[in-house]
């Protein structure tokens, strides 16, 4: 299929023909250069892999680690839930 892969230091964005599959501000700066995807397949099942070079911009080795993929969600206060309950 066609697939269509964006890559800026903070985002990420990819669509697989024409069906966006993921889109959005990732949790730290990677390198847009460096990015690129292949196919793979294992069991006879075919996969997207996607490759994402971090931009490390400190020694400390804590630094480094990623507490996921994705810059969480930031949803409003306690005022919205109640609104969604209602």
């Amino acid at each position: 299929g066609d697939v269509s892969l964006k890559v800026k230091p903070q985002d990420l964005f990819l669509k697989v023909s024409g069906k966006e599959i993921c889109s959005g501000q990732l949790f730290k700066e990677v390198d847009p250069e460096e990015a690129s995807w292949a196919f793979d397949t294992k069991d006879g099942q075919r996969y997207l892999v996607v490759t994402l070079q971090k931009i490390n911009r400190t020694a400390m080795k804590s630094a480094r680690t990623w507490e996921s993929l994705w810059m969480p969600t930031i949803t409003g206060g306690e005022d919205e839930e109640e609104e969604e309950k209602k």
